[in-house]
């Protein structure tokens, strides 16, 4: 068993990596923890899943941040440029 368990999490980790909205990551992690829990999985297993949601929750916010800052950045300086706050 503890070997299909650890297989399962190989497939986890694939897949979570692909992931690219919290939403969808949240959905995963609830998905996987159930799958998990049938194929009774031991304490290691669980820590290891959590490990893989953080590791990608982490990655999706640098990313997250890295977009908003070039967004951000991509913006003239001059705020009349961008006609904001004109009437």
């Amino acid at each position: 068993m503890l070997q299909i368990t650890d297989l399962l999490l190989d497939q986890a980790q694939s897949q979570i990596e692909q992931i690219t909205e919290f939403e969808d990551l949240q959905r995963s992690l609830l998905e996987l923890k159930n799958r998990l829990a049938e194929a009774e999985c031991n304490d290691e297993q669980k820590t290891r899943l959590n490990d893989i949601y953080e590791l990608r929750k982490d990655a999706l916010k640098q990313e997250k941040l890295e977009n908003i800052d070039r967004f951000l950045s991509s913006w003239p300086a001059n705020p009349k440029s961008r006609n904001i706050g004109t009437v």
